[in-house]
């Protein structure tokens, strides 16, 4: 989803967190990858969006994943394959 209201968005995604008990991450491009909640959930070095996307196809556990700036390197034709990779799980 792209939305201007970044913020929000964040939020609705905590209330679901603490509704699913799963944890949330949060990834920029400016920033990489960030655990929200819980706050001290154990993390990759993941910067680029392919590391990103590859943590989530590793991940044992399930988790949401909060993804802002994605959509800029929809272009990218390993970003698509391991979308799908994701999306057929």
């Amino acid at each position: 989803m792209e939305t201007t209201e970044a913020p929000r968005v964040e939020e609705l995604f905590r209330r679901l967190t603490r509704r699913t008990g799963l944890p949330l991450f949060r990834w920029a491009l400016a920033t990489g990858l960030q655990a929200l909640e819980p706050s001290n959930a154990a993390l990759a070095s993941c910067r680029k969006p392919t590391d990103l996307l590859q943590h989530v196809l590793q991940a044992r556990s399930a988790g949401l994943y909060l993804m802002l700036d994605l959509h800029r390197v929809f272009d990218d034709p390993v970003v698509l394959s391991q979308l799908q990779e994701i999306a057929a799980r």
